[in-house]
């Protein structure tokens, strides 16, 4: 916080990635925290780039006496209800029990505006709902769909139906049988 009101670059030490395994330090430029303070939009001096870092993942912060020289490029991703952020929107509807549309709320809050009953017949498990929004990437809907498939139906969104469709695919090849 210290340095985006000083304008000035931090190195960011011992950051665990969770997608290459490695630990990492990055000299960036810190411009802004997510709504929750859970992450951090930061434009990666090396990189060229700008980067969402999860706080939670930083070993330690030394804020450097160097001032922003890219402030122009700054710029953050809109996130989704998963906490997930890209330039491509997803459109997306889902049929859920009650324990996909309980689930939902309590890990994902920010859905709850999306969910409305479901007016059709209810399933032997009672009540049906449905999800109805966007989203910025397919990994955190994905996630969450494949973690409750058996009470969850993709009624709408294609590039979902086909991200879960390659997800098996790999999940059978990894734990099918030989």
């Amino acid at each position: 916080m210290e340095a985006i009101r000083a304008k000035r670059a931090v190195r960011i030490i011992d950051y665990v990635s969770s997608y290459s395994g490695k630990t990492n330090s990055y000299l960036v430029e810190p411009f802004k925290f997510t709504s929750n303070f859970s992450d951090l939009w930061a434009y990666d001096l090396e990189d060229g780039r700008n980067k969402r870092f999860k706080l939670f993942r930083i070993g330690c912060v030394e804020v450097s006496e160097e001032g922003w020289k890219y402030a122009y490029a700054h710029h953050d991703e809109p996130m989704d209800d998963f906490h997930c952020h890209g330039d491509k929107e997803y459109r997306i509807v889902l049929k859920m029990n009650n324990t996909a549309r309980n689930i939902m709320v309590e890990e994902y809050p920010l859905t709850e505006g999306c969910i409305r009953e479901y007016e059709g017949q209810s399933s032997p498990k009672g009540q049906m709902w449905i999800y109805e929004g966007t989203c910025r990437s397919l990994w955190g809907i994905g996630r969450f769909v494949l973690g409750m498939q058996d009470s969850i139906e993709v009624l709408e969104g294609e590039e979902l139906k086909e991200h879960l469709r390659i997800s098996a695919k790999q999940i059978l090849k990894r734990y099918g049988r030989k």
